[in-house]
């Protein structure tokens, strides 16, 4: 999983953090970025914004500057700037090309994330992340074929990564429910050991369909 949708789908239920917490981070930190990446976790964007434009301001070629200032705007909802600093953060580093996908995701942008996603895939691009906004893309651009095929690459997909396989089986749950399997959907989601991912299933409009089912309000509560 992308670290842009990993922190995304934590920072929906963090807390307010302990100020303790916060008075470690301050005399643990070693840059601007990482006061900034402090404040993103402890949901205070404004302060994270401020940190980031002014070291900006002084390092203007800095793409992790500008994928943590495009990270801040997302979470606040300003989709606007996220999206120009997540264009910025991919001029100045093209590795960063794919860090936009969850907002286009989030927007339904198909055609857009079929232009990222689409090649990067084709040349071994095995994200869950990736996988998952390409097989939405194609679904919802009326190609079934497609998704089913960039589908099958994920439920054959390996990972070490624990957080990987949580999120690849939370693709395969909301997948399952395209053909209203609402049992399969159930069984990947009891296979996810991160609770963050559980609940923000209980939210994501793409389990609509189990809104009202009891055993996954209990599993996502």
């Amino acid at each position: 999983m992308s670290p842009v949708m990993r922190r995304l789908l934590v920072a929906i239920f963090v807390t307010q953090l302990a100020a303790s917490t916060l008075i470690a981070w301050a005399q643990t930190s070693q840059s601007p970025l990482d006061d900034a990446r402090a404040s993103i976790d402890a949901q205070r964007y404004d302060d994270a914004v401020a940190l980031l434009e002014k070291y900006i301001s002084q390092n203007p070629n800095s793409a992790d500057a500008e994928l943590l200032l495009a990270q801040a705007y997302h979470w606040k909802k300003d989709i606007a700037k996220a999206k120009l600093h997540y264009q910025k953060a991919a001029a100045i580093d093209p590795q960063n090309q794919l860090e936009i996908v969850p907002l286009l995701d989030e927007e339904g942008a198909w055609a857009e994330i079929i232009r990222l996603c689409a090649p990067a895939v084709s040349t071994g691009e095995r994200s869950p992340s990736i996988l998952g906004a390409l097989a939405s893309a194609y679904k919802n651009s009326k190609k079934p074929l497609d998704a089913q095929r960039i589908r099958n690459l994920l439920a054959t997909a390996t990972y070490t990564s624990q957080s990987n396989e949580d999120y690849r089986n939370y693709v395969l749950a909301y997948c399952a429910l395209w053909e209203n399997d609402t049992q399969q959907a159930k069984d990947r989601l009891k296979k996810i050991h991160d609770s963050a991912f559980l609940k923000y299933a209980r939210t994501d409009d793409k389990f609509k369909k189990l809104f009202t089912d009891e055993e996954f309000l209990e599993l996502t509560k």
